[in-house]
């Protein structure tokens, strides 16, 4: 899953370095409870993003249902935080918050030689990234394949087909209401 806040570069223009910090600090306290109490780890805090893992190092069957139920935590948490994100922003403008989540296969361990680095890595964190940058604002958007998990959840969700870059095939993914 990886949870993008919007808006960030044109906020870090305008604002005080501090007051970006602190806006991050936020954003990234609200993101942490909602995945860790669903069993997602944290692997990445990238700028104004969060890339969490599901199903590791505990697996569980219904890992798609837990990240889809602290994404839908995250976008409540920081709707219902609206004012707060303005006054330590300094501008009147809605921070949103677009979420992408995919399920699949992929590589999880320390990579690199001079410099170690533990993380997630496949196909799979790049569709999930793709799919959060296709997600409008204040959206959650699921992959087909994360979809067919919880599809019993969401009978009714429409799909919709996206052209992401860097992926040769279009792309069917669903927006999870709060």
């Amino acid at each position: 899953m990886f949870a993008d806040l919007r808006g960030y570069t044109r906020l870090s223009e305008h604002a005080d370095p501090a007051d970006i910090a602190r806006l991050l600090e936020k954003f990234y306290d609200e993101c942490a409870p909602a995945i860790w109490k669903r069993d997602g780890i944290i692997n990445k805090m990238i700028g104004d993003a969060v890339l969490s893992i599901f199903n590791f190092p505990l697996e569980r069957h219904d890992h798609v249902h837990q990240a889809v139920m602290a994404a839908i935590e995250i976008q409540r948490k920081c709707r219902d935080m609206q004012s707060e994100f303005s006054a330590i922003s300094g501008v009147d403008a809605p921070v949103k918050i677009g979420i992408g989540i995919h399920t699949g296969t992929a590589s999880i361990g320390e990579f690199g030689t001079a410099y170690k680095d533990f993380t997630i890595i496949g196909s799979v964190v790049n569709k999930a990234s793709r799919i959060q940058g296709a997600a409008q604002n204040g959206e959650t958007l699921i992959s087909d394949d994360a979809y067919h998990c919880i599809k019993a959840d969401y009978p009714h969700l429409e799909p919709h087909t996206y052209n992401l870059k860097g992926i040769d095939q279009p792309v069917v993914a669903y927006a999870v209401p709060l």
